[in-house]
């Protein structure tokens, strides 16, 4: 436990460093999958392993998302910055989504190659990744220049995220106390009684 403490003060100096070190908790992993194991109904092997796992992953946990809170209370979201930030790269940041619809006509590993011989002559020649994408005849044999674009699109690269983070917002804003990761048509008619 003293290792669970010093994670926990440090959690309370630090940043985005403290929640990373709070992984420790994952080597408790293959314990508490030990402790599935049972003989007979609910041995108490089983239990008492939880004892030794589960207090150190709760203070673990609550310290982490102590040190999250402070992170974030003052965070404000520069999207202009954000766009230069992305811009800056020349687009080879999202070489992701170009792989994933090439892939769908030449297969992941041949897409792979190809984008990555594409980027490895843009970032030779001092281009962005879009104009080495449509140089190359291999890509735009099977990618019009309008799907290339969508795919360099940061916009389109934000796959839910969005819909997450409009409820995470309207649960804090209403004070929800319900589990925002539950689908709304979840019934619970089965746990009233």
């Amino acid at each position: 436990m003293p290792q669970v403490l010093f994670f926990a003060r440090a959690a309370q100096k630090a940043g985005a460093d403290a929640i990373i070190a709070m992984a420790p908790a994952r080597a408790n992993a293959a314990v508490a999958i030990e402790g599935m194991v049972h003989e007979h109904e609910r041995d108490g092997r089983a239990w008492k392993t939880e004892w030794l796992v589960l207090p150190e992953a709760c203070l673990l946990t609550g310290a982490a998302l102590a040190a999250a809170v402070r992170l974030l209370e003052g965070l404000e979201v520069d999207a202009k910055r954000m766009r230069a930030n992305l811009d800056a790269w020349g687009g080879y940041v999202l070489s992701e989504p170009v792989m994933r619809a090439l892939g769908d006509h030449i297969g992941k590993h041949s897409a792979h190659r190809l984008v990555y011989e594409a980027t490895m002559v843009g970032q030779e020649h001092g281009i962005g990744l879009r104009a080495a994408l449509l140089a190359d005849a291999a890509i735009t044999e099977h990618l019009t220049p309008d799907e290339i674009a969508r795919c360099l699109d940061p916009a389109n690269a934000l796959g839910a995220a969005p819909a997450f983070v409009d409820r995470v917002v309207a649960a804090g804003e209403t004070g929800a106390d319900d589990d925002i990761t539950r689908q709304d048509s979840y019934d619970h008619s089965d746990l009233e009684r």
